[in-house]
């Protein structure tokens, strides 16, 4: 019932803001609650500090991420939030070559496929898969 009172065009800023902090914006169905044209996008940084990953992981919906946000994010232990920070669009050359060594596959593969990524260094990286 809250996620459909969410997607109303008329909810408050302050009433999303509560409903994610308080349940996350995990939906099965429907749009994300942060999307709503209502949502104070400015809070999103503010889910930097979250002790739940997965509300940090909102953080990274901010595309004005400054590079020490995006390699806090990148030293956190979940993957997912790792890799999250490979897809970001102000990661930086210098943390994509970071995450490109990360031991998770998927961490290093986002990296890897980041538009971000240098030309010489995916060149080289296609050189040494031979292809």
């Amino acid at each position: 019932m809250r996620h459909t009172a969410a997607r109303r065009p008329d909810t408050p800023p302050d009433v999303l803001l509560r409903q994610v902090r308080d349940h996350g914006d995990f939906h099965h169905v429907g749009p994300l609650t942060t999307d709503h044209p209502n949502f104070p996008r400015r809070a999103l940084r503010g889910f930097l500090d979250e002790a739940d990953p997965w509300l940090r992981a909102l953080a990274l919906r901010d595309t004005e991420l400054s590079a020490a946000d995006l390699r806090r994010l990148a030293a956190c232990e979940e993957s997912f939030l790792r890799s999250g920070v490979a897809r970001h669009p102000k990661v930086t050359a210098e943390l994509l070559e970071a995450l490109l060594a990360d031991p998770e596959p998927r961490v290093a593969h986002a990296a890897a496929a980041c538009p971000a990524l240098p030309r010489p260094r995916m060149d080289r990286i296609l050189a040494e898969a031979g292809l």
